[in-house]
């Protein structure tokens, strides 16, 4: 089985005294397609420039990009 492409574990983000996200883990399997979806403030960009390494956060982050 091959290595995931992503694998978050127990990723915390917090803005000042907001914490934006709590606890999250997630894991994208290569072959897999996902749609991150909420409410306005809900952590979706937030999320998205964390994968991308241009915002901090607490947690373990792995990537498996060829």
């Amino acid at each position: 089985m091959s290595k995931p492409l992503v694998h978050i574990q127990n990723l915390n983000l917090q803005y000042q005294y907001k914490l934006v996200l709590r606890d999250l883990n997630w894991t994208v399997n290569h072959g897999e397609n996902w749609l991150l979806g909420g409410i306005s403030g809900s952590g979706k960009t937030s999320l998205a420039k964390v994968i991308a390494g241009l915002q901090n956060a607490a947690g373990k982050l792995k990537f498996n990009f060829d």
